[in-house]
């Protein structure tokens, strides 16, 4: 009954043109932080990737944790995995500015 009723929901928000955002399981795997060390607002946990990760998150990511579900992550600079490509993360880091990719994540693979 429930996915139906979010499977709904998700229909009517695409159907008026609107951008549906979804909570993933607790453990799905990509989690972005807006500060270094995991600190300022926490992001979102994107599952094992994202065509955009919205406006919400949309280049304010500098620090990531990969685990559950999600094997790796690649950071991408603009939507739909377009602009340049982080390194291939599989598990944490405190400091995307440490490898030229603070603030600037549009899209995850």
């Amino acid at each position: 009954m429930k996915k139906k009723i979010v499977a709904g929901v998700i229909a009517s928000v695409m159907a008026l043109g609107m951008t549906a955002v979804v909570a993933a399981p607790a453990n799905a795997g990509i989690k972005l932080w807006q500060l270094n060390n995991y600190s300022g607002e926490y992001l979102g946990d994107f599952g094992t990737g994202t065509s955009y990760v919205g406006t919400w998150a949309d280049n304010r990511a500098s620090s990531i944790k990969v685990d559950g579900v999600a094997n790796y992550a690649i950071l991408h600079q603009f939507r739909d995995y377009q602009g340049a490509a982080s390194t291939k993360f599989s598990d944490r880091s405190p400091n995307l500015g440490s490898w030229g990719f603070d603030n600037l994540t549009s899209s995850i693979s």
